[in-house]
């Protein structure tokens, strides 16, 4: 036999020698496992070895014997501390995470904490449960983390450890706002609830568990998440005020609204875009007038969006200097004549926001326009206070400018108390002259 042959007999003799190995260490380990589990089988819940051994074996991925043993306590007709019955379910658990049971995790994880409340002897295994089920695939992003947040209360370190940095996986997953738009659902991020600390997070999540509602602490909030209120629609900055929900924009994904502001703020913007389109289409007189006089004041408007010098309009990239503006306040009612801009044309659709997908109703005002039209009129209505807290309420005022621009601000400047019933809903109207037809001939075309 050469010698090539020889090395080759050798590798496959070789070969055969570790696969037996293999095999031999493999159903030594598997022995010791049936070892165990034979142990197991004869131990008793308060046994001292019998948790560890169960923590080990799930260690060593090892679930099928678990629920194997498990069941078995159920089943032998064992009196178990509450303590015990609790460890149990959420063992079963934490294997049906795992592997494929007959149980149903979020069903051993609730029976746990159900038992949990009868058990006088481990007060903080609630938290154990809570953050087995901020761990769980079981459950949405948005309540697994809930879950880990409420298992920061835990006085075990170790699992106040292990929620923790179950939280900050959580958090990094929803690092950036388009992150925490694709990955949480519509209605849990409508309001979303800023807080000082951690301590404050824990508070607010188990005082509202069940509502739908994303708390953050505000140092820790998606990166490109806007929180805004009237401050910024007024033109100036706007820091998140802590303790406070913020809602949605209803355009604006990443956008949010303080929500003691949103009704009136959302209401007020969708006017100045009205009024930029009328604006663009030939205005030369705007009239709002407030309907609903004991919700909203209208003491006192900017000239919206005007200069100091009442020059032009500075928005959608429109602008005429030789403008010249003149406002007067009525009870209730604000009045804005400017001279028209020339032969109607609608802004871009980009430009626009809540008119944006309205193109054929915008197209059917130009036509009208376009036809002669002189006076058009448009109601706006709102509701004038948060869905929130009434608490909340009682101390909203009306004070709601809106971004700058073509409104400006737009709002009270006296602080008035604002009524929770559904009739104090704001309604507002507002009626546009347009130019006559034989003044386009002054201008020229856009």
């Amino acid at each position: 036999m050469d010698m090539k042959a020889n090395l080759k007999a050798l590798g496959e003799k070789g070969v055969g020698l570790i696969g037996k190995g293999l095999s031999s260490g493999k159903d030594l380990i598997q022995s010791g496992f049936t070892a165990v589990k034979g142990a197991l089988m004869k131990m008793d819940t308060t046994s001292p070895d019998f948790w560890p051994n169960i923590d080990k074996a799930c260690n060593d991925n090892q679930y099928e014997m678990v629920i194997s043993v498990l069941e078995s306590r159920l089943t032998s007709g064992e009196k178990l501390k509450p303590s015990d019955e609790a460890k149990i379910y959420l063992a079963l658990g934490v294997c049906a995470d795992a592997v494929e049971s007959d149980y149903y995790p979020d069903d051993c994880y609730r029976k746990a904490i159900n038992v949990c409340a009868n058990s006088k002897d481990d007060s903080d295994l609630v938290y154990m449960v809570y953050c087995a089920m901020g761990s769980s695939p079981t459950y949405p992003l948005s309540e697994a983390r809930k879950y880990a947040i409420l298992a920061l209360s835990s006085q075990d370190l170790v699992v106040k450890k292990k929620a923790r940095v179950r939280l900050k996986e959580i958090n990094d997953q929803l690092a950036n706002a388009s992150d925490f738009v694709s990955a949480i659902s519509d209605a849990d991020r409508e309001l979303i609830y800023l807080t000082k600390d951690e301590d404050g997070l824990r508070s607010f999540t188990a005082n509202n568990f069940n509502e739908r509602i994303t708390a953050f602490v505000a140092t820790e909030v998606p990166a490109g998440l806007k929180f805004v209120n009237e401050a910024f629609f007024a033109g100036g900055v706007s820091s998140p005020i802590l303790q406070k929900y913020y809602r949605r924009h209803p355009m604006v994904a990443t956008t949010y609204i303080l929500d003691d502001q949103y009704d009136q703020i959302v209401l007020l913007q969708k006017i100045r875009e009205f009024v930029k389109i009328v604006q663009c289409l030939g205005a030369q007189e705007v009239t709002i007038t407030n309907l609903s006089s004991d919700n909203l004041e209208m003491e006192t408007f900017s000239s919206m969006g005007m200069s100091a010098d009442g020059a032009g309009i500075s928005d959608g990239g429109v602008q005429k200097k030789e403008q010249r503006s003149q406002t007067k306040i009525r009870q209730n009612q604000f009045v804005y004549k400017m001279e028209p801009m020339g032969n109607p044309f609608l802004p871009e659709r980009n430009e626009l926001l809540y008119y944006r997908d309205s193109q054929d109703e915008l197209e059917g005002w130009k036509t009208e326009r376009l036809r002669g039209r002189l006076e058009f009129e448009q109601e706006f209505t709102g509701m004038a206070h948060s869905a929130l807290s009434a608490e909340d309420n009682k101390s909203v005022t009306a004070h709601v400018p809106v971004q700058g621009g073509m409104l400006g601000k737009i709002g009270l400047h006296k602080s008035k108390k604002i009524k929770t019933s559904d009739e104090d809903a704001l309604h507002l109207t507002v009626k546009v002259k347009y130019a006559p037809l034989s003044m386009w001939a002054k201008f020229k075309k856009r």
